[in-house]
């Protein structure tokens, strides 16, 4: 069979966007019945990098055993429905839409404390809330709270825009000059692969054979855990809902199951023994890996280790009890010598923006020659060929969207500045994600310390905030902990790591830049209002309180749970610190080749809840097994047997969430007995 040709993209629209509202309005619904166990494991898991994946081994499979469907779906449209799945993915998570805006903001307006500075089109008030959506029995959507939904979708979109323009202004320098990696993409290397040895019609090679097997091992591995989620009798298989596992979710808190050993080492001691993240840091390049685990070697046990035995950390050695972990993680990250958190959640994560633009700033000052109708005919023939559009309407959609985003704030209540920094934080902070998902499809969150670090530089004096009770300090802050500083990868944070894996795609497949920008974006704004319609829907009807997403409650507005920390005295200059080593690393990495660390490892190697969840010990386990095979089989055999099991091990674990979200759906709808 010959290879298909792209489709025009009107053609695509017209399945990709019923694909959307089906993939987002089905996703959040299941996300609203299910049990609080299994929201922590999906929630850190970050499960829409998977979703896709299911998807495509889905079709994969059908494929293989019906001949319309492998007629039918090409290659090309195999690739696009990729890029409609994970968009549509992320905006259809747990946090978006439920958690931070449900959770945060309609419960919020149920506290006296805040409801006042709540405004009108975030959240009705109180007594319209507890008559549409409290309880259920109501119609699907009460008009009255549409303004809420346009209101939180144009936030999400008018940010997730910035960014998609934005994208296309530093397309060049990710994708054809650095050739960032966006690993989730690699694993999908030998599926296309595959799918077109099926369509060929000259039968399955090896690799497809070794991913065929690889999708019921990653399925069973995977089952045991999540059927206990979500069904309280299925036996515990793996030990994780037993200490010194917590959270149950396969993490592992070693410092307290061996005391001889973090009685002598000051370190946090986490480890991860979830199979899905072993199988997720292998397709990290191995310098990457190696950088990842060895800072965070570095970071979380030599220094603190040499500065407990200097007198830093009283009684750290001392205290071996239970969440060893997380204690001696949050005081490594957060009090003296080091201030880890303003190290790398400040420093370095901001210069890891900067810097790819920095090193090619020739490309960067090109696109602005040509937005502004400056540059030579040749520069603008080699600069502007392929791309999505011309940079006058890149940058002109950037400054555009961004300048919404920023009257959104504004509309909302807030002063100027506030707005401008609110929006350049949120912009900062997904932008630093977004590169060290690219890299190891991970990335730790910034919400929890330093979500309003460059707010408090706007206010330095008296307790750093305004008063506690101030409506422009709820307004601002209360979107940068949930959907923006702290997104999980979901809502508009999490579209731009799908956008960066679609034009890493259009890429790999040579596909149009124009078609993907124009798929990416329709896909954006339907699964945007999908998602919120959906949830108000299911809560007008079933409602909220009678659905397990709504008993278990959220992180409802308290201030309590905000950073007041101020920036000064050492923070100030633990972040200068994070800031200039992440240059120099950069530098020496971007200069040198065979310079071994890189400023993704360190940002990571950094992170607190990267450590204490022991996400290090995936990478550094990972690191060992492929230097393994690529020292003895070399590139070609982690390329044709490593490669296609990972893959086929993911798709198989997005088949165990899928099934036991709905299984879990049946269990708290009383289908499945107790």
């Amino acid at each position: 069979m010959t290879e298909e040709a792209e489709a025009p993209i009107v053609k695509t629209l017209a399945w990709a966007i019923p694909l959307s509202i089906i993939i987002t309005a089905a996703w959040t619904a299941f996300i609203g019945w299910t049990p609080g166990a299994f929201l922590d494991m999906v929630k850190f898991q970050d499960t829409p990098c998977i979703g896709p994946y299911f998807l495509i081994g889905l079709v994969f499979l059908l494929a293989l055993v019906i001949p319309p469907i492998r007629n039918a779906v090409g290659p090309k449209t195999l690739v696009y429905m990729y890029m409609v799945s994970g968009v549509s993915w992320a905006f259809a998570g747990w946090r978006y839409p439920w958690a931070d805006y449900a959770g945060t903001f309609i419960q919020g307006r149920l506290r006296s404390l805040w409801a006042d500075h709540i405004p009108w089109w975030w959240a009705p008030p109180k007594e319209v809330i507890e008559n549409t959506i409290y309880y259920g029995g109501r119609a699907f959507i009460d008009p009255v709270w549409w303004p809420s939904i346009f209101g939180w979708a144009l936030l999400h979109l008018s940010l997730f825009f910035s960014f998609l323009f934005g994208f296309n202004i530093i397309r060049r320098i990710w994708i054809d000059i650095e050739r960032v990696p966006f690993v989730m993409i690699e694993g999908l290397t030998p599926i296309f692969d595959s799918y077109r040895e099926l369509r060929s019609g000259g039968g399955l090679g090896t690799k497809a054979k070794i991913l065929l097997a690889g999708i019921p091992v990653g399925f069973l591995v995977m089952l045991p855990p999540y059927l206990r989620m979500v069904v309280p009798w299925f036996p515990d298989i793996y030990g994780w809902s037993v200490t010194p596992h917590f959270w149950g979710g396969g993490w592992y808190d070693l410092g307290s199951a061996a005391p001889a050993l973090s009685s002598v080492i000051a370190g946090p001691f986490g480890v991860c023994d979830n199979p899905a993240m072993f199988a997720i840091a292998m397709l990290t390049p191995w310098n990457i890996q190696f950088s990842i685990w060895m800072w965070n070697l570095i970071l979380y046990y030599i220094l603190p280790t040499i500065a407990a035995y200097m007198g830093y950390y009283p009684g750290m050695l001392e205290n071996t009890s239970y969440r060893v972990c997380s204690r001696r993680a949050w005081q490594i990250a957060n009090l003296p010598p080091f201030f880890l958190e303003a190290f790398g959640n400040v420093g370095v994560l901001s210069t890891l923006v900067f810097m790819p633009l920095i090193l090619n700033w020739r490309v960067v000052l090109a696109t602005i020659r040509c937005a502004l109708g400056i540059a030579t005919p040749k520069e603008r023939e080699e600069y502007e060929k392929g791309e999505p559009f011309s940079y006058r309407v890149s940058w002109i959609g950037f400054i555009v969207s961004t300048l919404a985003a920023i009257a959104w704030y504004l509309a909302a209540g807030t002063t100027i500045i506030p707005a401008i920094l609110a929006v350049f934080s949120a912009s900062l902070w997904i932008w630093g994600y977004t590169r060290q998902y690219a890299f190891s499809a991970v990335f730790t969150s910034a919400g929890g310390a330093h979500a309003y670090t460059w707010f408090k530089l706007y206010w330095p004096t008296g307790d750093v905030l305004p008063p506690r009770n101030s409506p422009e300090l709820f307004v601002v802050t209360r979107p940068m902990d949930t959907f923006q500083a702290n997104s999980y990868g979901q809502g508009a944070g999490g579209a731009l790591f799908r956008t960066g894996d679609s034009y890493k795609l259009a890429f790999n497949e040579k596909l149009s830049y124009r078609n993907t920008f124009i798929v990416v974006a329709v896909t954006a704004v339907v699964a945007a209002f999908t998602g919120l319609i959906t949830m108000h829907g299911l809560m007008a009807t079933v409602g909220w309180m009678n659905m397990p997403v709504g008993k278990g409650g959220f992180g409802a507005p308290d201030p309590s749970t905000w950073d007041r920390r101020p920036v000064s005295g050492a923070w100030i200059p633990a972040a200068i610190a994070g800031a200039i080593t992440c240059a120099v690393v950069a530098f020496l990495h971007f200069r040198f080749v065979w310079f071994p660390l890189e400023p993704v490892g360190l940002v990571l190697g950094a992170a607190r809840q990267f450590t204490y969840l022991g996400y290090a010990f995936n990478f550094f386990v990972a690191w060992v097994i492929k230097g393994l095979v690529l020292k003895i089989g070399g590139a070609k055999a982690y390329e044709d047997y490593v490669l296609p099991f990972v893959a086929g091990f993911l798709i198989g674990y997005g088949f165990t969430i899928f099934i036991t979200q709905m299984l879990g759906m049946f269990y708290q709808l009383g289908w499945i007995a107790a």
